[in-house]
Formats: structure tokens, C-alpha cells, sequence
């Protein structure tokens, strides 16, 4: 089998904000068990991993001249002695075993096209239009910005992300990048839609950040960051309301050259904006580009990279924690050549694993496992 790793996760395992990690899955016939290498037990794909930190190893892996790996050992130690019920009473061999290289997400982005402003159905146009990729973004490798354009409505001019699962009483980290194209006054929003607000007001000529609340709305920080070529980051970490309940609407607002919201436009002013990033917290962590799908600190990206049969286990027992050696082979060509042994007896038959139907077993190294239906 051959082991690449998905596009997704090459890009996460070069982060230097991630938790990479190696999981594992060893199936047994009364049920599965897994573990990974994080700090805590996790839930991938709605199977709960148990933590066993830096105490699973994986090693003596042989490959052919493909590159594709044959023999796999992985050794997990410290592990609860009752977690390993299964392995102690039944058989192993020939039962299916998988390894996985992942990462854990360790940035957050819960804004949906946080680089496409004018993408319908997620960010909400107030009187105004969005252009997309009408120009260079701040990093200056790509034209990926969008360009931001008022009507000659009399009224507000804005574009919002309404989330419905947002906490209106939690705290937000709320940022994007913002270039004046005929409006330099530009403020970001937090509504929380019963009349509670929380305000950050940016003049990206004079360079200054400044805070407003309405109701119980609150503002810990506002900060403007000069990137250069025009460009700003304008940042806010805010709590939109003190009251319950859920949706929230994060707002980039127009304003006009006495900081009024409410106005007439000209049809032609506004604003270039890129990167939109919103997290919950109460500081920024690392930009994540996000589409229909937003990134969560729990997000897990992972691939498979093995994946056999147990040919091997062995396990050393203590009172409380246990030390369990697996050996994984995906040849079966590699197994040692078995040796069939009837079940003649009454007591062969009481001590040896037996399954419906089943009527003989194969002995490797003296332990005794199913292998198969009697032959004619």
C-alpha cells in the first residue's frame, strides 16, 4: 500500500500550529479498540481514540523496493489493564489493524469564505456590491481581494456573516485586512440582534482604532497593524452582548468622512478586503483560509498509511497498566508458513478460539488461532 499523505494534510503537517499524531485501529471480533498519541481521548470520525501520548510507538517498519510497507510494530505502553479485555480474550490473528498519520487543527476560522466577501448565501450585501479578486491582497502573491462598492442608497453599507450558532454573550477575536478605495472610515460589528452591539471604528489615513458599544456590548481591545502598500489589519476582541441565546451578525460597515454608518452613497467609494478571520477567543491565533466549511481547534485531518492484518501481539500484564506490542503485516506472503492443527478433542475444542463453523486453527509461534472451514 502505498503511503501519501492527502493535499489537506501535507499542508497542515508544515503549520507550525498543529498536533500531528499517529492513531491507530486494531479490530477485534467483539469490537474495535483505538488509540492515538494525543493528550486527551479524542473523537475522529465518531470513533473515541484513547490518549496514550508519547507512550505509542511505531516502529520496524519493512518496506519493499515499491516503498510500500510490509511489517509495522506498534507498541503502546502505560495502558489501562481493563482497556485490554478484548485483546486477552480473543483471538488476534488475521483481524484487521489500520495506521493513520493526522494533525489537529490548533487555529480556528468560524467565518464561512472568509476571502470571498461577495460569496451569496453566507455574507449578506447591505446596499452595496462586492467585486471579486479585484486586486492584490496584502501579501501581494495573488489578486485575491475583493473590492467592496456603496450604492447611492440612502441608508447603512455594509456586508455581514449572520451565525445563527453563535453565542451572543461569549467573546470573539474578529479581524480582516482593509484597503481604502474612496472610503477610509471603515468599521467592523459585532450585532447580537437585541440591540446589543459592540464596535470598532478604523481610519486607515490617520492610522488610529477606536471603540463604541451599543447596550450591553463590550470591547476588550482594538488594534490597526500599517502592512504596507495601503493595507491594514484591523482587529477587534469583543463580547457582542451580556444576554443568551444564539446568532450573530459580524459585519465590515462603511462609513462616511464624519464616521456616520447611515448615509447617501456615490455609487463608486468603499474599501478592499481580504482574509476575514473570527475565532472564539481572546486572541488571535493563526490565519486559516476557510470555504463552505469553517475550521474549528477540533478539526482533524488524517490519512491512512497502513493498514493489515494482526499477525502478532503480545502483552504484559500489571495490576493497573499494561504494555501491549502488536506486529501488523499487509502481505500475507510475509506470514510464516502456518500449521494446521485439528480439533480432534472435546478439550482442544474448550481451549483453542472457536467460531461457528469453524472447525481448525493455525498455530504460529505456539499461539493458536482460527484459520479456517475444513477442507474437503
Amino acid at each position: 500500500m502505498s503511503r501519501e499523505l492527502s493535499p489537506s494534510l501535507q499542508a497542515a503537517v508544515k503549520e507550525s500550529e498543529v498536533l500531528p499524531f499517529f492513531a491507530v485501529d486494531l479490530v477485534f471480533d467483539g469490537g474495535p479498540l483505538y488509540f492515538w498519541t494525543g493528550p486527551t481521548d479524542q473523537v475522529i470520525d465518531g470513533k473515541t481514540y484513547i490518549a496514550s501520548n508519547s507512550l505509542l510507538s511505531i516502529s520496524g517498519v519493512a518496506e519493499t523496493t515499491e516503498m510500500e510497507a510490509i511489517t509495522a510494530l506498534v507498541s503502546l505502553s502505560g495502558i489501562p489493564s481493563s482497556v485490554l479485555s478484548l485483546a486477552l480474550s480473543e483471538p488476534t490473528r488475521n483481524r484487521p489493524a489500520r495506521i493513520y498519520l493526522g494533525a489537529l487543527n490548533q487555529y480556528e476560522n468560524i467565518l464561512y469564505y472568509s476571502e470571498e466577501i461577495g460569496q451569496s448565501g453566507y455574507w449578506n450585501p447591505n446596499n452595496i456590491s462586492v467585486v471579486d479578486n479585484a486586486a492584490l491582497n496584502p501579501d501581494g502573491d495573488a489578486t485575491t481581494a475583493d473590492q467592496i462598492v456603496e450604492d447611492t442608497t440612502n441608508d447603512y453599507h455594509d456586508a455581514t456573516q449572520w451565525l445563527n450558532s453563535a453565542v451572543r454573550n461569549a467573546t470573539y477575536a474578529f479581524r480582516v485586512h482593509l484597503k481604502a478605495n474612496g472610503r477610509d472610515k471603515i468599521r467592523l460589528s459585532m450585532n447580537a440582534l437585541s440591540g446589543d452591539q459592540a464596535r470598532a471604528e478604523f481610519d486607515l489615513v490617520a492610522k488610529t482604532a477606536s471603540s463604541s458599544t451599543i447596550g450591553t456590548g463590550s470591547v476588550a481591545s482594538v488594534n490597526i497593524v500599517d502592512e504596507g502598500g495601503g493595507w491594514f489589519l484591523c482587529e477587534m476582541i469583543a463580547t457582542p452582548s451580556t444576554t443568551g441565546g444564539t446568532k450573530v451578525g459580524f459585519g465590515i460597515n462603511l462609513l462616511n468622512s464624519t464616521w456616520a454608518a447611515l448615509y447617501t452613497g456615490d455609487g463608486a467609494s468603499g474599501c478592499y478586503a481580504w482574509g476575514a478571520q473570527l475565532e472564539v477567543n481572546t486572541a488571535f491565533g493563526k490565519y486559516a483560509r476557510t470555504l463552505d466549511k469553517v475550521i474549528t481547534k477540533s478539526t482533524v485531518l488524517y490519512t491512512e498509511i497502513f493498514a493489515g492484518s494482526m499477525s502478532e501481539m503480545n502483552i504484559s500484564e500489571g495490576a493497573e497498566f499494561s504494555t501491549v506490542t502488536v506486529k501488523i503485516v499487509n502481505k500475507m506472503a510475509d506470514l510464516e508458513k502456518p500449521r494446521i492443527r485439528r480439533l480432534t478433542s472435546a478439550y482442544q475444542k474448550s481451549i483453542y478460539p472457536t467460531d461457528t463453523g469453524l472447525d481448525f486453527v493455525e498455530s504460529i509461534q505456539d499461539q493458536p488461532v482460527f484459520f479456517g472451514k475444513k477442507g474437503p
